[in-house]
């Protein structure tokens, strides 16, 4: 069963069921392999980026049957819906992978937003008779 908190996304073919994840180390392997940006191929909206997306769903669940994108093109023109069906399936893999908006959008924990970072503290004495000493703890 797919699990939606770690970005998964269930998908069934013919009565089986595939689990897709993508995982960083798989988007490494997409841009190596595909010698493109995994950007540019989200970006284009085409046929072999979604296949290169889908292909990098399926490794971290089965990746012995689906050793090439071939194989996963061949595996989705079994399942409903066709082509726009699959383009489908790769943007809901996509937005299930991306950071919850208010996450970027989170206000700072900081009560004091003036306060002076620590080094500013520690800054050079102001006065003619004033006296520093920096003690090294580590």
């Amino acid at each position: 069963m797919a699990n939606r908190e770690r970005g998964e996304l269930r998908h069934v073919v013919d009565g089986v069921e595939y689990t897709l994840r993508l995982t960083v180390n798989v988007i490494c392997d997409i841009e190596e392999r595909s010698g493109k940006s995994f950007a540019e191929l989200v970006m284009t909206k085409s046929m072999t980026g979604c296949r290169w997306l889908l292909w990098g769903g399926l490794q971290a669940h089965h990746a012995e049957q689906f050793k090439s994108p071939q194989d996963v093109g061949a595996l989705l023109l079994h399942g409903p819906g066709g082509l726009k069906a699959i383009y489908e399936l790769a943007t809901e893999l996509l937005a299930r992978n991306e950071p919850p908006k208010e996450e970027s959008e989170a206000p700072t924990d900081r009560a004091d937003e003036t306060a002076r970072p620590p080094e500013a503290a520690m800054a050079a004495p102001s006065g003619s008779d004033s006296t520093s000493t920096l003690v090294n703890s580590g």
